[in-house]
């Protein structure tokens, strides 16, 4: 048996009717009666008071969690800034003085092979690279450059030797400009 509507609840069916029929479906499904002048009153609800309060401790509950997750990584983040800037007092920079202002760049290194020097500051010299960043093998080429050169499939799938011709005929094309970084690095 159904518990006896609270007052509240008697209040606010009265207010969702809106015939005096004898039978009256209501907005939530609920089946109404008309009780000799005494107004409507709940029959059935497909709702029961309880199952509405575990819905509304559930949505707490998920609200707490996520409330509780983004905290946590703000936590994370802020501690790993606060690391940085701990391994950055730890090691300071020299005061600069307007003389020591000027940049000194050093002299590029000279290099015997600047192929095989671009292949260990692109991938580590590992012909199979494939990161997942849209870059691959040695020289980490996009497909779309590696295809111009006329190559099919993937460069981190081709041998060694394909891979390196290709970086050839590419900075034999467009210079070393293909690799920014590392030729910026490498002085080339």
């Amino acid at each position: 048996m159904a518990p006896a509507p609270t007052a509240s609840q008697h209040d606010a069916v009265a207010a969702d009717r809106t015939d005096a029929g004898p039978n009256h479906t209501g907005p939530n499904g609920a089946l109404f009666a008309v009780m000799a002048g005494h107004g409507a009153a709940l029959l059935s609800s497909p709702f029961s008071p309880q199952t509405l309060v575990w819905d509304v401790r559930l949505a707490q509950m998920d609200e707490r969690a996520e409330a509780v997750a983004y905290v946590t990584a703000v936590a994370q983040q802020r501690a790993m800034a606060e690391a940085y800037l701990r391994s950055l007092a730890a090691h300071p920079t020299p005061a600069r003085t307007p003389a020591a202002t000027a940049v000194v760049r050093a002299p590029a290194p000279v290099l015997r092979n600047p192929l095989a020097s671009l292949r260990q500051c692109e991938s580590g010299g590992n012909y199979g690279d494939n990161t997942g960043n849209g870059y691959y093998g040695a020289y980490q080429f996009n497909v779309g450059t590696w295809r111009a050169l006329g190559f099919g499939g993937l460069p981190s799938q081709a041998s060694p030797s394909e891979q390196d011709q290709a970086a050839q005929e590419l900075q034999a094309r467009r210079g070393w400009s293909q690799w920014p970084s590392c030729a910026r690095r490498l002085g080339l």
